[in-house]
């Protein structure tokens, strides 16, 4: 027997951006009205994990007027190993999240560097363009 049809929760808004000749549609989205899929529930986990860390990274080496200047002693980001060691022992995500840092080192500490980098060129284009 088939598997019935997943119904799509309706997005917060959708609107059609005309780039060209090429219509693009856009959906808002958040925690509330997430697509389901196969494997979505572990993907939004993740997710859920990245912004809480890169939330945290942020207010330590972000202000809004640009990055902050981090003494070499207290850069974690500097390396994987030391972003590692920083969430397990500092922030205590041992834990709630398991003892496996492989994760951590391997995806997490390149996924939130370039979060963090693409928040670092937001505030430096903002103040460029005013």
């Amino acid at each position: 027997m088939p598997r019935k049809k997943t119904i799509q929760p309706p997005p917060l808004e959708e609107f059609v951006i005309y780039d060209g000749i090429i219509p693009i549609e856009v959906e808002i989205r958040d925690e509330t009205c997430r697509e389901i899929f196969r494997g979505s529930h572990m993907r939004d986990k993740y997710t859920d994990k990245l912004y809480e860390v890169a939330d945290i990274v942020a207010k330590d080496y972000l202000t809004p007027e640009g990055p902050k200047e981090v003494a070499p002693e207290d850069d974690y980001m500097s390396t994987p190993t030391r972003f590692t060691d920083e969430m397990m022992e500092g922030w205590n995500f041992a834990n709630s999240h398991g003892n496996d840092d492989s994760a951590y080192r391997k995806k997490l500490y390149r996924d939130v560097k370039k979060e963090i980098t693409v928040l670092t060129n937001a505030i430096a284009r903002k103040k460029r363009d005013g």
